[in-house]
């Protein structure tokens, strides 16, 4: 389907709006980084903190997915692959994985154009290609190292 300037206008506050958000959680999700103890005793609120950047994903990722539709993993799969270039810490993740994903989408978005098929092949079934088998690296690898709740 195609996406018009009145996509663009409706996307543009709530990624700003978005970014400006995480951007200022990103202090307090390093602390999670540390763990739930280490996080309380400089003073975190864990509890506050999950809450709340579970909402903002799930908000933002609802509207994203209403305006832009469904890019399966792409955002599980580039925090990911830039976290050995850029580091864990949120302050820089964050804005890689923003850049990083977008930059995804469009590569992918230019090669689902120009290799040639019998018909149209849709964005998402080469996002879910490329995604599936890392999902399920990072699931077996969470497993090995007793990170699975």
């Amino acid at each position: 389907e195609a996406k018009g300037r009145h996509h663009l206008a409706l996307a543009v506050p709530m990624v700003v709006l978005g970014t400006a958000v995480a951007m200022s959680w990103a202090r307090h999700l390093d602390a999670l980084l540390t763990g739930e103890d280490e996080a309380r005793s400089i003073g975190v609120d864990v509890v506050a903190v999950r809450r709340w950047a579970i909402i903002w994903t799930a908000t933002l990722t609802a509207a994203a997915v209403a305006i832009g539709g469904n890019i399966s993993f792409v955002g599980l799969m580039v925090p990911h692959a830039l976290r050995p270039f850029v580091g864990v810490e949120h302050r820089q993740l964050m804005p890689a994985a923003f850049l990083g994903g977008a930059a995804f989408v469009i590569w992918v978005d230019i090669l689902v154009r120009v290799v040639p098929t019998r018909g149209h092949l849709p964005l998402g079934v080469v996002t879910r290609l490329v995604g599936a088998p890392i999902f399920l690296y990072l699931l077996a690898r969470a497993a090995r190292e007793g990170r699975m709740a």
